[in-house]
């Protein structure tokens, strides 16, 4: 069995496992982020799109406008699955919710 990892921010010492649950992570996400060289304060940050409890975000503001994913999904005529997908890239919200800008890269016919 291997031995847990133990980590302290502001005098709070976990696991390894205890702080990815409570931040929302995955322990992978926090091992990831100590091989960086990352600081203790940015290892053990929650996702950008979690909410302070360690649960998914189910609101995001924009604007000073707080509506659900779904309705911000109905609103901008997005699908749910976008906004989700880009939430989970850690994009901000402010590009979560913009219109995918479309390029083309076809070649032109002759």
């Amino acid at each position: 069995m291997k031995p847990l990892r133990y980590l302290t921010l502001e005098g709070r010492e976990q696991s390894l496992t205890e702080w990815a649950q409570e931040l929302g992570v995955t322990p992978a996400t926090i091992w990831w982020r100590l091989r960086q060289g990352l600081p203790i304060k940015e290892v053990l940050r929650p996702h950008r799109w979690y909410a302070r409890n360690g649960r998914p975000a189910t609101k995001l503001t924009l604007n000073g406008r707080t509506l659900s994913l779904k309705e911000w999904a109905a609103e901008l005529d997005m699908s749910y699955q976008a906004i989700y997908d880009r939430l989970r890239k850690g994009q901000p919200v402010e590009d979560v919710l913009a219109p995918r800008k479309w390029h083309y890269s076809g070649r032109k016919k002759a």
